[in-house]
């Protein structure tokens, strides 16, 4: 595993420095802010699925349902994408007929 360049041992060591630097009361703060960050987002995916009329429960998803759904959402686009790229195609192929010059 590698970040920016750095291996593990040398990301302990810089996570060690900075517990001695600004000591644990730092790291308490940082897991509060994301526990609370969490809460929020469950709350507004749960508040947005009910606006759109679909219940989700967040605590019973499991991984297979949700690489389901993205699965076909990425078919939906390929075919979307492919039905956009033969229409750009189409126009292409007609503006380059159109530049051409009319033959005498």
């Amino acid at each position: 595993m590698r970040i920016f360049g750095l291996g593990l041992p040398e990301l302990i060591i810089i996570l060690v420095v900075i517990l001695l630097i600004f000591g644990p009361g730092l790291f308490k703060k940082l897991n509060k802010q994301l526990k609370k960050t969490g809460e929020a987002a469950k709350k507004g995916i749960e508040a947005g699925s009910e606006a759109a009329g679909k219940k989700v429960d967040l605590d019973n998803v499991s991984k297979d349902d949700i690489l389901d759904k993205v699965e076909n959402l990425q078919d939906k686009m390929d075919v979307k994408l492919d039905e956009f790229n033969s229409e750009m195609d189409k126009v292409e192929s007609e503006s380059k007929q159109d530049d051409k010059p009319a033959a005498k």
